[in-house]
């Protein structure tokens, strides 16, 4: 007699694909929601070099300056070196999707759903260009990585490299990788291994200390944009150059009024009335799995400080659905990390997901798919049928716009920009 199990072991393998098929058509709409040309901004990022002293996102433009190649100041090598960064994070992404439906439990399945239909596959699709993608992309590579010790190394070098092209990488994504260390060491403590993890923590805290207070005088700052505006063939961003000059304790500064003023009070809380539901989700169900799996509370506390993690650079920049939507990354990766590396899957099996759970996932995927957010340069989230990619597409095939496509045209408030 064939048994029950067996019999409907087809029939959950169907349903598994189903699932796990429509996870990833969420992801894809959500891309199409918010993707876009890589913009001036992060195009203009990606020359700042050395040549006028040491400064914070300087190492990418280095390189560029030392392959000494007047291709590599056009835009397409720009559009498709970010569209390789992105391709590659997406595709990480997409895997730890999968195997998150390959863990069997229903809470796994609600997560992957939840996060591929967020705000945040939308603003990760609208950053393209972004220089925290690469830091997403060397995160994603350690939380696979196999090994302690082959973590560590990779984390030492490229994380590191990472924060010499934008430093906020750290304040992102390093207390999610710090947790998934504390995965190797929940076992069994290690005497060597918790001394190279306290090694990297403090050798990464001074690296972006040192980075975050470099800067240059305005002077220097608007020497280096007239060089690079010579060889570039787009119109730089005269803005972005400010950065440069700024130390960390200068941002703090500025920020300080931003909180003062009523429509940034209202930016701020419109952006977090349609990102902290779903990244509130995916903490409390971290958290509830490492309590339940007999961890200590600092366990917990790390959970929960690196799901919000990006929340802190409300204090230095003021992109605020920028760092709402990185939270709600940085809390389904947590989610992910928890479900993989700390609860083992028979117990995650154990844990029930009743009824008004699956609603409530269900309600969060709806407020997810029919909500919108303040997108850059005066984009607008978009919706089936997508009206503008066609729209760009057909102009494209028709010679009327070029491939790959131009960045957003000038700004009204910048000067001698045509």
């Amino acid at each position: 007699m064939i048994s029950t199990d067996t019999a409907g072991a087809p029939a959950r393998r169907v349903a598994l694909k189903i699932s796990s098929t429509v996870a990833v058509l969420f992801f894809v709409n959500s891309i199409l929601r918010g993707i876009r040309t890589p913009g001036r901004w992060a195009a203009t990022h990606f020359l700042f070099n050395y040549d006028m002293g040491f400064s914070k996102r300087a190492l990418l433009g280095a390189i560029v300056a030392a392959l000494d190649r007047p291709s590599v100041y056009h835009y397409p090598f720009f559009f498709w070196f970010a569209v390789v960064i992105f391709a590659a994070d997406a595709v990480l992404l997409v895997a730890l999707v999968k195997r998150l439906f390959g863990a069997g439990d229903c809470a796994s399945k609600l997560a992957a759903w939840l996060f591929c239909s967020s705000l945040a596959v939308v603003y990760f699709a609208h950053t393209i260009g972004y220089f925290e993608q690469i830091s997403l992309l060397v995160t994603l590579l350690a939380l696979r990585a196999r090994g302690f010790y082959a973590r560590a190394f990779l984390v030492g070098f490229l994380f590191g490299a990472s924060l010499l092209i934008h430093e906020t990488g750290f304040l992102i994504f390093f207390p999610l990788i710090f947790l998934r260390f504390l995965a190797d060491l929940s076992d069994r403590r290690d005497g060597a291994k918790v001394a190279t993890l306290l090694a990297l923590s403090i050798g990464l805290s001074a690296l972006v200390i040192s980075v975050g207070q470099a800067h240059l005088s305005p002077a220097l700052a608007e020497a280096m944009r007239h060089s690079l505006q010579v060889r570039a063939d787009y119109h730089l961003r005269v803005d972005a150059f400010d950065v440069l000059t700024r130390t960390i304790r200068d941002s703090l500064k500025l920020m300080g009024p931003w909180w003062l003023q009523w429509d940034s009070l209202q930016y701020f809380l419109f952006e977090l009335l349609v990102t902290l539901p779903t990244a509130l989700y995916f903490s409390y169900k971290s958290c509830t799995s490492v309590s339940r799996a007999g961890y200590s509370r600092v366990v917990t506390l790390v959970v929960a400080g690196a799901s919000f993690a990006p929340l802190s650079l409300h204090l230095l920049g003021i992109d605020f659905a920028r760092w709402d939507t990185l939270a709600v990354t940085t809390s389904f990766l947590v989610f992910g990390v928890v479900r993989l590396n700390f609860v083992r899957a028979s117990q995650a099996s154990r844990e029930l997901t009743d009824r008004s759970e699956g609603a409530l996932a269900a309600a969060l995927v709806a407020l997810n798919l029919g909500s919108s957010i303040d997108l850059f340069d005066n984009y607008i989230v978009q919706s089936v049928p997508y009206e503008g990619h066609i729209t760009d597409v057909m102009n494209m095939l028709s010679g009327q716009a070029p491939f790959p496509p131009r960045p957003e045209k000038c700004l009204p408030d910048e000067p001698d920009c045509h």
